[in-house]
């Protein structure tokens, strides 16, 4: 976003779960956080986790290769962020920086800082956008509980049909948005409706116009075994490592039952910021991380009660709403 330079304050932003750096950046100038951090000052980055349309490169394996998908949020976390975050240090000779993260951009943070404790020191400040990580009550989206409910047949049938890797931002795709989203089109409600089923009701931000674009970079791509740790999770009600089942359990952990992730041994500063229409990352369970967090420094509630999960970066009045609030946070810092 800017040229890095010493002494320049380092801002990486962490998309969610199928997204992609894009998400940062495509209502534009003056309205995404991105621009806003780069015209304030910061040296902005921007990562993309494995597996999405721009982390696709494998030294041995390929995208075809069905054990190029055997990853999840914890690899991402454990070897791709840190290495994200020591390169982003490195290059601006910097020894920590501000940390701001949507969704599984959250959990990937929680999940490092559990595991690694030195990267604690690396963080000024994480701001936590829609945090995931507890599940003190269920999320409420049709297709999660679906999901959650029906686990072991979805993932036998993918696994038999050998797909590891869910919504691909591809080409298709694309023209499938523009033909059913468009203005003026009789299936643009179906559009909204879907948004509202994935991310919450909110009939006032989303600017209807741009849902082809949008829909043309949103899903980039991911793994099954992403969405099968996050049902593993909701399932159980416990934030843990991957079930991989008694015997590989076994092999991988010395135990039958997965690790589970100690987010009371995090001690970097969090702000943790949720919208009170968001059917995933729920109140309850944002106030039971924060009782965890050794180091909360706010816990806020979006002002805007129609506020859901995809409204973090994409409603039309995201700015004012919250931006400028992270960007008074981070000043802090």
């Amino acid at each position: 976003m800017s040229p890095p330079r010493s002494g320049k304050p380092v801002v990486l932003l962490q998309h969610g779960i199928f997204g992609s750096s894009d998400h940062w950046v495509l209502m534009g100038p003056q309205k995404d956080l991105a621009f806003m951090l780069a015209d304030g000052g910061y040296d902005v980055w921007m990562s993309n986790v494995r597996g999405n349309t721009y982390s696709r490169e494998h030294e041995e394996l390929c995208p075809a290769d069905q054990q190029f998908w055997q990853f999840s949020y914890h690899e991402m976390a454990v070897y791709d962020l840190p290495a994200v975050i020591d390169y982003a240090l490195e290059v601006s000779r910097e020894k920590a920086l501000h940390y701001v993260g949507h969704s599984m951009g959250t959990t990937m943070t929680f999940v490092l800082l559990s595991m690694v404790p030195e990267y604690n020191d690396k963080i000024k400040l994480a701001v936590a956008l829609a945090p995931i990580a507890l599940w003190k009550v269920q999320p409420t989206i049709p297709m999660t509980v679906l999901m959650e409910q029906n686990f072991n047949f979805f993932k036998g049938l993918l696994d038999r049909n050998n797909i590891g890797e869910l919504f691909p931002q591809t080409t298709t795709n694309a023209k499938l948005a523009r033909a059913i989203c468009s203005d003026g089109t009789i299936t643009q409600s179906a559009c909204l409706t879907l948004m509202s089923a994935l991310s919450g009701h909110d009939p006032y931000q989303i600017n209807s116009t741009i849902l082809p674009y949008m829909f043309s970079y949103f899903p980039a791509g991911g793994s099954a075994q992403t969405l099968y740790h996050y049902a593993q999770n909701i399932r159980t009600g416990v934030f843990q490592q991957y079930d991989y089942g008694y015997i590989q359990n076994f092999k991988l952990y010395s135990r039958k039952r997965p690790p589970v992730y100690d987010v009371k041994k995090i001690t970097a500063p969090f702000a943790l910021i949720y919208g009170p229409n968001d059917p995933l990352s729920r109140e309850a369970n944002i106030n039971e991380l924060a009782r965890r967090l050794q180091n909360v420094v706010t816990v806020e509630k979006v002002p805007y009660k129609y506020f859901n999960h995809l409204d973090f970066i994409w409603a039309q009045d995201a700015s004012k709403l919250l931006y400028d609030r992270i960007m008074e946070l981070l000043k802090r810092f």
